[in-house]
């Protein structure tokens, strides 16, 4: 049974004023874009920290309740309630991407929320009330912005296993959420993200790096076959850019090149040789169980 979330937007608290010319902070990149009238201080609403953005902390108890195990909250409900906190026909909803993605980093990459969090941001996209105080001309731009507003989002949410003394485990939830967006088809199906988090765990020198950190770059990359294997599977199959996706086994048999050369790289990680923790083994050994039975079912 999936466990109780402790969830906390700790990292999006607003900086003093001492704060705010430290450079390099990922909360002050992400708070200064939203000093306007529906995002102000909570200083007006005395039942909200004042260290907190308004909408911020509004849209955070929202999802915490709604993400719970045991939440009775439906989905439908939960964005409206999250889609109210700002002004009508006020489209930028950067505030609302920024404290699911700090959710994402938090919730436990097995657990069921993390499928909950990337359903809810597939129904605020495709809200139609959201758009539907908008002129006709300005509906179409609103709903684009709102992509490519995430897209953006995510991107600068990018980091590495332990950046800035972060825990690595909340590398491996944000990757497990991302499958989990692309496997709704959010975005247009591709193997951008899931090549880079193989290519970042079985193409860097990890060497220098703690068994802790290594584990986490594995595990990172496991998701994207324990949630988007199979689409992940199919993409590949097609030829892009001219290259060339199949290649003779030493038995003869016709194997997918990229695909079989990670299932060798996540086998080679379920070993004790290897100097793995006894997590980054089991996952990587589903992995490898997962892309064995896609290789041996779907069609080539």
């Amino acid at each position: 049974m999936a466990t109780h979330l402790d969830l906390n937007i700790d990292a999006l608290k607003y900086p003093d004023p001492g704060e705010e010319k430290k450079s390099g902070s990922k909360l002050l990149s992400r708070v200064i874009p939203f000093k306007s009238s529906h995002s102000k201080t909570s200083t007006s609403d005395p039942s909200i920290p004042r260290e907190y953005l308004l909408s911020d902390y509004k849209i955070f108890l929202i999802l915490r309740d709604f993400l719970q195990p045991g939440s009775t909250i439906k989905p439908d409900d939960a964005v409206s309630s999250a889609l109210e906190v700002f002004p009508v026909g006020y489209s930028d909803l950067r505030s609302l991407n920024t404290v699911c993605l700090e959710l994402a980093e938090q919730i436990p990459y097995d657990h069921p929320s993390q499928l909950k969090l990337a359903s809810f941001l597939w129904l605020v996209g495709r809200r139609s009330k959201r758009v539907a105080k908008l002129q006709s001309k300005e509906k179409p731009i609103a709903t684009e912005n709102f992509y490519q507003h995430l897209s953006e989002d995510i991107s600068d949410n990018l980091a590495d296993p332990g950046d800035d003394d972060t825990e690595p485990v909340r590398y491996i939830n944000f990757q497990s959420f991302l499958a989990h967006l692309m496997g709704l088809g959010l975005f247009h199906a591709d193997t951008h993200d899931a090549e880079r988090a193989m290519r970042l765990a079985f193409e860097q020198d990890h060497a220098d790096e703690s068994i802790v950190i290594h584990d986490a770059w594995i595990l990172g990359a496991a998701q994207w076959i324990l949630w988007y294997g199979q689409e992940l599977f199919k993409l590949l199959l097609w030829k892009e850019n001219g290259e060339e996706a199949f290649e003779k086994d030493k038995t003869g048999s016709t194997i997918l090149k990229k695909w079989d050369s990670w299932k060798g790289k996540f086998e080679e990680a379920t070993g004790e040789s290897g100097g793995h923790g006894d997590e980054c083994r089991k996952v990587a050994k589903r992995a490898v169980e997962i892309m064995a039975v896609l290789e041996r079912v779907m069609p080539c």
